[in-house]
């Protein structure tokens, strides 16, 4: 066999160009990366505008809670089964704000590395898993406790629409203002 019998493929020009059409077709995946970086961009963003409202929006927003409308309601309760009522719904909102903390604490570790650039291991079924029980927790507080607390309070001369509004408003409104597009 004469080096006009070789096949294309194995000639040293042929395994060059294979070469280059494997590096070029490496190069062209390089057409995705401003898509990739702005998804990158993008979602460090949304970390950082949660972990800025956070912190305020949920602890804060449950310590005032549970010290100025969860004692009042409890205060102004009558003695006996309505008292013994309320602190059942209270213990379990309060367990309830522990359960979500706690699960934002891990959440929000994973979320500081991922804004600063460190490899994340945040787990999706984590950050839906805090959505679900936050959202259960504040159908159950705005469907039960809040209207037993105007009720109680109101009884007992209290403006309870005033003292709820001003404990679950004085933190909402960041939240959908942060997240305007």
């Amino acid at each position: 066999m004469n080096h006009h019998d070789t096949p294309l493929t194995d000639s040293p020009s042929a395994k060059y160009a294979s070469c280059h059409a494997g590096i070029a077709q490496r190069l062209q995946k390089l057409d995705e990366m401003p898509e990739l970086v702005a998804a990158i961009a993008r979602a460090r963003s949304v970390a950082q505008r949660s972990l800025n409202a956070a912190r305020d929006a949920i602890f804060e927003h449950h310590v005032e809670e549970e010290r100025d409308l969860f004692a009042a309601v409890l205060a102004s309760a009558a003695p006996g089964a309505e008292r013994m009522h309320v602190q059942a719904v209270i213990e379990r909102l309060t367990a309830q704000h522990r359960a979500i903390e706690a699960l934002w604490t891990s959440v929000e570790r994973e979320l500081v590395r991922g804004v600063t650039g460190c490899a994340s291991r945040i787990e999706l079924d984590d950050l839906k898993r805090l959505a679900t029980e936050y959202e259960a927790h504040a159908r159950f507080e705005e469907a039960v406790f809040l209207p037993m607390a105007e009720s109680i309070l109101e009884r007992n001369g209290v403006d309870a629409a005033a003292l709820a509004l001003a404990v679950h408003q004085r933190h909402a409104p960041e939240w959908p203002l942060q997240y305007a597009a």
